[in-house]
């Protein structure tokens, strides 16, 4: 990539979060599967401008990596020198990173599949990404358990919740 196409990047990178500020929303399609079956490849997402301390755990938000804008969902918040910092990861993948608050975009508060518009700020929706949020949470400390019968008794009802959210977000949407 030479220099010219550094600037450009960053001005567009720059006039997002600008209209994002400006107009409490921006709209984007998704190119990516990372967030299926919530979030599928093609959908456009608005997302909402939000401060970072109103971010809750299983929140789809999005971000900046780099030069890229990534939509994940968030699966825990901590404090590191008294600064607030997320743990995020794709839902259909298994890396997960962190996310700083100078890079936060905003919240995903809805998406359009195929011209049908869909509320993530309900609270059915709520209390599904909170869900799937703390499963993401749990399954992270429960797989390094190592007392087998542990890990698989917590990881059947998990498994159960991912299964019915994942079934009503189907059926939803």
């Amino acid at each position: 990539m030479d220099n010219r196409e550094s600037e450009l990047q960053l001005v567009i990178k720059e006039m997002r979060r600008e209209a994002c500020e400006k107009g409490g929303s921006l709209s984007f399609t998704i190119v990516s599967g990372s967030m299926s079956p919530v979030i599928r490849e093609g959908d456009v997402v608005k997302v909402t401008k939000v401060e970072p301390s109103r971010i809750r755990i299983g929140d789809i938000v999005a971000f900046y990596d780099g030069d890229r804008v990534v939509v994940h969902r968030v699966f825990g918040r901590s404090r590191v020198n008294d600064r607030l910092i997320f743990s995020q990861r794709g839902d259909a993948i298994g890396g997960s990173g962190v996310i700083r608050p100078q890079n936060l975009i905003g919240r995903v508060s809805s998406l359009n599949r195929g011209g049908r518009e869909i509320l993530l700020d309900t609270p059915w929706y709520n209390v599904t990404n909170t869900l799937l949020g703390w499963r993401m949470l749990l399954r992270r400390f429960t797989g390094s358990v190592r007392p087998r019968f542990l890990g698989s008794a917590l990881h059947q009802p998990l498994k159960l919740v991912w299964l019915l959210t994942r079934k009503v977000i189907f059926w939803r949407s």
